[in-house]
């Protein structure tokens, strides 16, 4: 799960739990019903004028919404189906992507905990590729995806992202 990326080591936990720290520590803070929208920003773009993003969430009607992606990464015979299924008018775009997601403070709380659970505690359950490989931070998403889906749900129509690499 450590990959070399300008000479330092990265971990796929490192976009999951400095999130969770600072919201745990600041969310009291924030205006009450607050929206959250993360980006790793390697190869995440905004759509359009970011003044929509929080309509574009609410046209959702879910807790957290995710991005979506053309690949089927890491492969997984399981959610692709699941993502094909739940998202059938998505011809190019219907797998969920860790790159990017939004929900309301409270709500993020709530799933990077879970999140994070899945790694710290093995809780999702692993599959081959992260026995041999490690833990990764888009399987996990896309388990908690299938197991919150529809409450978690995949920006199928790019109201929000778009991927460079799409």
């Amino acid at each position: 799960s450590e990959s070399a990326w300008l000479g330092m080591q990265w971990n796929f936990k490192y976009k999951v739990t400095p999130a969770l720290q600072w919201l745990e520590t600041n969310h009291a803070s924030l205006p009450e019903d607050s929206f959250i929208m993360f980006s790793d920003a390697f190869d995440t773009g905004l759509i359009g004028d970011a003044s929509n993003m929080v309509q574009h969430f609410l046209d959702y009607d879910c807790e957290m919404l995710g991005m979506s992606t053309v690949a089927d990464w890491p492969p997984n015979k399981e959610f692709k189906l699941f993502e094909s299924e739940k998202y059938p008018w998505s011809k190019c775009r219907p797998h969920l992507s860790s790159g990017a997601w939004m929900a309301r403070v409270a709500d993020a709380l709530s799933y990077l905990r879970i999140w994070e659970a899945d790694w710290t505690e093995k809780e999702g359950g692993m599959t081959e590729t992260e026995k041999t490989r490690g833990w990764d931070d888009q399987m996990a998403f896309r388990r908690l995806h299938k197991r919150f889906y529809p409450r978690f749900k995949v920006d199928t129509l790019a109201k929000i992202w778009t991927r460079s690499d799409s």
